[in-house]
């Protein structure tokens, strides 16, 4: 399966081998920017212009939750590996991380002076990651919301990875990438 998201507003699935569209959730005012999927496949996460990330059951392509409270357009999204978590990241300068299953926020993290737009959940759920257009790279704990290891800075960053890489020279054992502008 893939997924993309439109100005339409609207989040489209694709069957891959077929390459024909197999839903089209409608939900979103405003462009989707951001898209993620649950590593079971069960589940989509998008992320507006809106102001909104909205989580869908995938085979039925109902709305499950939807996740408020960033100021501005919201701009990444991630699903854990186990779908328990969502953060998102959005205009406002925040990472916001949400339970999955309730839609409860756990943590609005502060510390970018941008906008976030980038973000990312390591397989295991333990660790946050987050890019900003002020060009950090920040790293958080997901348990806990606090910041881990030194603030890395690069030319504004909109797309970033984790890797479980154990054998990766960064906290926790991860390989962090990072695509800027």
């Amino acid at each position: 399966m893939a997924a993309s998201g439109s100005g339409d507003g609207t989040v489209r699935l694709w069957e891959t081998a077929t390459q024909q569209p197999t839903a089209i959730l409608q939900g979103h005012t405003s462009w989707v920017l951001g898209l993620g999927l649950s590593a079971d496949g069960h589940r989509v996460a998008s992320a507006s212009a809106d102001g909104m990330v909205r989580l869908w059951e995938k085979n039925s392509g109902r709305p499950v939750a939807t996740l408020q409270g960033q100021t501005g357009g919201v701009f990444g999204v991630a699903l854990s590996a186990g779908g328990r978590l969502v953060a998102s990241g959005g205009g406002d300068g925040t990472v916001r991380l949400w339970e999955a299953a309730t839609g409860r926020l756990l943590f609005a993290l502060q510390g970018h002076t941008g906008g976030v737009l980038g973000v990312a959940l390591s397989a295991d759920g333990q660790l946050v990651a987050s890019g900003s257009g002020d060009g950090t790279l920040r790293l958080w704990k997901a348990d806990t919301g606090q910041p881990v290891g030194p603030l890395l800075a690069q030319t504004g960053l909109w797309g970033i990875a984790l890797s479980a890489d154990p054998s990766a020279m960064v906290e926790g054992g991860y390989l962090v990438a990072a695509g800027g502008f």
